[in-house]
């Protein structure tokens, strides 16, 4: 999932908000999971967006990225 939001935006987060970053998980996380898992994906990237774009500006692996805010 990070690497599809990586791609999203060209791996450039200087201009991203957590709100763009948010939607944009929120939207993979339907995609690649369903129902319960689906939920807990939206209600944890709702809870740290934030965190997530930090990591993403600091250029962070995708499995630093995900293990940062909990999804690995």
């Amino acid at each position: 999932m990070v690497a599809d939001i990586k791609e999203q935006f060209n791996n450039d987060f200087r201009r991203v908000t957590a709100s763009q970053i948010s939607a944009a998980m929120n939207s993979e996380c339907s995609i690649q999971m369903a129902g319960f898992e689906g939920q807990l994906c939206r209600d944890t990237v709702r809870k740290n967006a934030c965190k997530l774009l930090s990591v993403l500006r600091m250029n962070a692996t995708d499995a630093q990225a995900c293990n940062a805010i909990g999804l690995c």
